[in-house]
């Protein structure tokens, strides 16, 4: 067994603005997300994280991060997960371009 310091980034997209000129509130994407990762935190992964998204590759990491976060933020964003395993070495799961 092994360990890593893994470092999540997420980036929204979309084409229209709220009343007050955003996509969404910073505040509320930094909940969702502090919440997702809190359960994998010091966990072991294989335990952590459901089935469908084994094994705990930094690819299905950043699908499952993209998948839990996706169903808390508003339909007509972009999302797009970028999980970093080293300073150089990174995946990345994204709503599907069409």
């Amino acid at each position: 067994m092994h360990g890593h310091n893994y470092k999540v980034e997420v980036s929204l997209t979309g084409d229209k603005l709220n009343q007050n000129g955003f996509l969404i509130d910073f505040g509320d994407v930094k909940s969702s997300l502090n919440t997702i990762v809190g359960l994998l935190d010091h966990t072991y992964l294989n335990d952590s994280i459901p089935k469908e998204y084994q094994p705990p590759s930094a690819e299905n990491i950043a699908f499952y991060v993209y998948s839990s976060l996706s169903e808390r933020l508003p339909p007509n964003l972009g999302v797009i997960v970028r999980v970093w395993e080293t300073p150089h070495q990174w995946a990345e799961y994204q709503t599907a371009k069409v």
